[in-house]
């Protein structure tokens, strides 16, 4: 299997924390210069930034790409504001059930990510250890019943930051594989100056 090149608005300056009524590059603009680059997908940015259900289908077929995933921040820090930010997880997990729709090569893999605090930016990796109820996995284990379950419906990954009590639950493992740019997909790989 080929691994697949793909974008993200963030790299054009379209993310979570881009300020309301901020000049932004359109939708459309961004995945024509994604396309026309020869990248094969993209990240999906804010939730409803590159439209929901037919109209990111289209939007994404019309330039010939497939979403790739996307980033979702929850406060997995804060019991109670997690809980409240389950029916926004779920929104968010349906635009990636939406997407699989037209049927992409890979389904689009979701990022859930810590939103952390200002006490742990303040301090990167110097909390205590976490305990088991503090982790990502116990409370997705918590929340796990909840989750829709579809055939189509995409894996999530996660990914701990120092600004989080997230932790990773492995040791790294040594890459083996080659990263040239021949294992990169099928399409051309994007130019770089």
């Amino acid at each position: 299997m080929r691994a697949t090149v793909a974008g993200a608005p963030v790299s054009f300056g379209v993310f979570e924390l881009t300020p309301e009524g901020a000049e932004v590059v359109t939708p459309d603009d961004m995945v024509e210069a994604l396309a026309e680059t020869g990248y094969a997908g993209i990240d999906l940015g804010p939730v409803g930034y590159l439209g929901r259900g037919r109209e990111l289908r289209d939007r994404l077929a019309g330039a010939g790409l497939e979403l790739a995933g996307g980033w979702i921040q929850l406060p997995l820090s804060d019991d109670d504001a997690f809980q409240a930010s389950l029916p926004e997880l779920a929104a968010s997990l349906r635009v990636f059930q939406e997407a699989a729709e037209a049927g992409p090569t890979r389904l689009p893999l979701p990022t859930l990510a810590d939103a952390g605090s200002a006490t742990r930016a303040a301090a990167p990796a110097a909390a205590p250890r976490p305990t088991r109820s503090t982790t990502p996995r116990g409370r997705a284990s918590s929340a796990t019943p909840r989750a829709p379950r579809r055939s189509r419906a995409p894996r999530a990954s996660s990914r701990p930051s120092t600004t989080t009590r997230a932790r990773s639950w492995s040791r790294p493992r040594r890459s083996t594989g080659s990263s040239t740019p021949s294992t990169w997909g099928s399409r051309s790989t994007p130019a770089t100056s």
